[in-house]
């Protein structure tokens, strides 16, 4: 299956699907832990780019075109830049390019491995940052262009793609 044939799926055949190698792979429903983190750092962008003079675009669960017409990943968030958020297609389930920034949130029924390996894809595919979000460790694990680091509570979160943003990882965090 392509990119193009998923996009003519059903909405209850795509719903919480991912292509994988062209295969539909089921993505499992989030915990409400993970749910409250995603809307806690999607509002925290929101309302950065509200008030920033070079907005760009952050999304939640949008599917991106990652290797080849066969792979459609969905990071739990993403910010595209502005250049890239004037080619983002409202229409579309899979945008046809990746975004600048991702975000994976490690609930306690995920396996660490598996979201890992999805950063890596990411990277691999030139997205500049990609964040790991762990609400059992309470950390943040960074795969950047500008360097990989495992960030604690005390540690801020500065994504490079969005100059500006800052709020303490422990903040974020206890907004839980």
């Amino acid at each position: 299956m392509t990119i193009e044939d998923f996009e003519k799926l059903p909405d209850p055949l795509a719903r919480n699907k991912e292509l994988v190698k062209g295969e539909l792979f089921e993505v499992p429903a989030n915990i409400g832990e993970h749910n409250l983190l995603r809307d806690v750092l999607i509002q925290l962008f929101l309302n950065f780019l509200d008030r920033s003079a070079s907005a760009g675009l952050a999304v939640s669960g949008q599917g991106y075109r990652f290797a080849n017409d066969h792979m459609m990943r969905a990071p739990d968030i993403s910010y595209l830049s502005p250049a890239k958020a004037a080619r983002f297609d409202r229409r579309r389930r899979s945008q046809l390019f990746v975004p600048d920034l991702a975000i994976q949130i490690a609930s306690r029924n995920d396996q660490f491995t598996n979201l890992e390996n999805k950063l890596l894809l990411y990277r691999e595919c030139e997205v500049s940052e990609a964040y790991l979000f762990s609400i059992e460790s309470r950390r943040v694990y960074r795969y950047a262009d500008f360097g990989d680091a495992i960030l604690s509570e005390k540690d801020l979160f500065e994504p490079h793609s969005m100059p500006g943003f800052s709020t303490r990882i422990g903040e974020i965090f206890d907004r839980l």
